[in-house]
């Protein structure tokens, strides 16, 4: 599944990180990070190809797992939440 997120300047996700999505939520998720690459004219945004952990068979689960080992350990990511403007209420408002 492909999911665009925003890192802190100078770091990037790399193959074999997990990404956490809903943090603080019951519906909170692992990631495992299979992919990513740098979005165009953007220095902090990347393209990211993740997979859900249990979905993974376990032999490439640990293949991920070494991968990020060997790039520096295995990192867990928080994407940032943003809070996107209401649209309709701006409409509303103008009209």
């Amino acid at each position: 599944m492909a999911f665009v997120m925003n890192v802190p300047e100078g770091k990037a996700p790399k193959r074999g990180d997990l990404l956490q999505s809903n943090y603080g939520d019951r519906r909170e998720r692992t990631w495992m990070i299979l992919s990513s690459t740098r979005v165009k004219n953007h220095a902090t945004r990347f393209n990211v190809w993740r997979a859900r952990w249990w979905e993974l068979e376990p032999d490439f689960r640990i293949r991920l797992y070494r991968s990020a080992e060997r790039n520096g350990g295995q990192v867990v990511w928080y994407p940032e939440i943003k809070q996107f403007e209401n649209l309709r209420k701006k409409a509303s408002k103008c009209a």
